[in-house]
């Protein structure tokens, strides 16, 4: 994924004696609120302290107790420069002082007596996250990316899948570039059908190493792993379902509205959104459920409120209580530009799961040794358990 990229930024405050969080997003515009944190292209190679410091004015800012040692909210720059958020929230008892993982650092067991989970393999997950590094940088043109491109479509061959390729060109700051969307096609009974969605693709860095463990190989980890637990479930499915591998979600240059108007991101979710209306197979899609960044061994998700679609949100939210993983969604909000976008923009319901509290991003320290299978696990369960109720629940729809 990818100042003023990443549009969000959320900053909260712990309430001593209450179980209340004040959280608060500011516009990029408005910089005598905050300290610009992206890291710099130097600062990227190299980043020994993952928390970040904010310096807000006439406002005493104390520290959230931390989800695991030494673990701090940090703020973000994908802010939706439009919004400008003051939200008061309020935490469950369940989460109010509780540590998110053992000593370990591994994401901790669900909470309660969960539900019924599904057979999605942390680690295969975690293994396919492990394969993915290996094959190093993979920024659009690269080898590595090359390479996963060629993994990914084996992998959903062997899966029995439909698979389409959605090869394009793109205009870049660093040239024509061509790029692939990926998708893997589930046939269902009915025709109207759901996309779970992903980007695949990693950070250009023009120094340093960066293998994108958690930003982008989580995402492509956890959709194989989606796709191979319900194509191997018994029976024909209700509806149909779309596994999509999205490319160029990165930006080429360093921040995600630093060129081409605002516009160097995103452009396989663009160029699919629009393929799709074009076609008319938008017609037929009931919702997309977009996941990214969802491996943090500290997993916390945060509602996306800028664009996602409440009610999607909502089944989401409360499908994850129901398998005892509301731990790990939270109750607070933030607003995140990310490939969800294009879909909303062309009449399609759409939600970004997304864990943005993470201290790695855009550094090359997002190593596998950050990411769980577990967290993966996490978010793969409640995918696959909310697709009925979200295709149900978009049936006007359906044409």
């Amino acid at each position: 994924m990818s100042a003023a990229e990443k549009s969000r930024i959320p900053i909260r405050e712990r309430m001593d004696g209450s179980d209340t969080i004040l959280q608060m997003a500011y516009s990029h515009r408005d910089a005598s609120t905050r300290r610009q944190h992206h890291p710099s292209r130097s600062e990227a190679d190299e980043l020994p302290d993952p928390m970040i410091e904010v310096v807000i004015p006439e406002v005493e800012i104390h520290e959230h107790p931390p989800r695991t040692p030494e673990r701090f909210l940090m703020t973000t720059s994908r802010l939706n420069p439009a919004v400008l958020l003051t939200t008061l929230l309020f935490l469950t008892p369940a989460c109010a002082g509780q540590s998110m993982a053992p000593a370990s650092g591994a994401a901790p067991a669900p909470r309660g007596t969960p539900a019924e989970t599904t057979d999605f393999s942390a680690s295969r997950a975690l293994d396919h996250v492990q394969r993915l590094v290996e094959m190093g940088p993979r920024p659009v043109g690269s080898l590595g990316h090359d390479r996963m491109r060629d993994y990914i479509l084996a992998e959903l061959k062997k899966y029995g899948l439909k698979i389409l390729r959605d090869d394009f060109q793109a205009t870049t700051p660093l040239g024509e570039k061509s790029m692939t969307n990926i998708i893997g096609i589930l046939p269902g009974v009915e025709e109207g059908f759901m996309m779970v969605a992903g980007h695949y693709d990693t950070k250009y860095f023009k120094s340093g190493v960066f293998v994108g463990a958690n930003d982008g190989g989580s995402s492509t980890a956890a959709l194989l792993e989606i796709a191979r637990t319900m194509a191997q479930q018994a029976g024909k499915p209700k509806h149909t379902t779309w596994f999509v591998f999205l490319d160029g979600e990165e930006a080429f240059c360093w921040d995600w509205y630093e060129c081409l108007n605002g516009k160097d991101h995103t452009y396989g979710s663009r160029h699919l959104a629009e393929k799709m209306v074009r076609d008319g197979t938008i017609r037929m899609a009931r919702a997309l459920v977009l996941i990214d960044m969802i491996g943090d061994k500290d997993l916390g998700l945060d509602r996306e409120i800028g664009y996602s679609t409440p009610s999607i949100t909502d089944i989401i939210w409360e499908t994850a209580e129901s398998l005892g993983y509301g731990l790990h969604f939270l109750p607070s909000g933030q607003s995140v530009a990310d490939d969800h976008v294009p879909f909303l923009e062309n009449g399609l319901p759409a939600v970004d799961l997304i864990d943005f509290r993470y201290p790695y991003w855009h550094t090359v320290q997002d190593t596998v040794d950050k990411v769980s299978g577990d967290s993966m696990k996490i978010v793969g369960d409640v995918v696959i358990k909310s697709l009925a109720a979200i295709y149900d629940g978009t049936a006007a729809r359906k044409r």
